[in-house]
């Protein structure tokens, strides 16, 4: 994955794991880490901090993703990632950290692009395919970008 979307030194990624304890975020953000990427961990502080997550940890470092991360976001999700009870169902439903995760990720771009605003930098924004003008400037984003995201293009 680092390789194929050529990830830099002084880049920044965002990991994801609502429990935070398994074995393959928790590898992805030592990988960054080595290779000189920030990391910005989206998680349940709550669930990784659990007993039951301590005992049940699946990386051999025994860290949690909120441990190795240079950030991190508590979603405040609970544990399971299921936030509603049905009466006579034994189990809770509805992913939480889904939603909670769609809006930190939407808080953050939002944050980068005004902080580039303030900085004198334009932001690269993709802009909805319903708004004149998109075809051209989308193209030029991705032409400026064809190193870094190659599975994108122009439909």
């Amino acid at each position: 994955m680092f390789d194929f979307h050529n990830v830099k030194k002084g880049d920044v990624i965002i990991i994801i794991s609502n429990s935070g304890i398994n074995a393959l975020p928790v590898e992805a953000a030592f990988e960054a880490k080595r290779r000189g990427v920030k990391v910005i961990a989206i998680t349940s502080l709550f669930h990784s901090r659990s007993p039951q997550a301590r005992r049940s940890g699946r990386h051999p470092s025994g860290k949690r993703l909120f441990e190795v991360a240079d950030i991190a976001i508590d979603n405040f999700v609970p544990p399971g990632d299921a936030v509603l009870e049905i009466e006579d169902v034994d189990t809770t439903v509805g992913t939480g950290s889904t939603i909670t995760g769609a809006a930190i990720i939407n808080a953050v771009v939002c944050g980068v692009a005004e902080e580039m605003a303030r900085r004198g930098a334009d932001p690269p924004i993709f802009m909805s395919n319903n708004m004149e003008g998109t075809e051209e400037h989308d193209r030029e984003l991705i032409a400026r970008y064809r190193e870094r995201l190659p599975l994108l293009h122009y439909s």
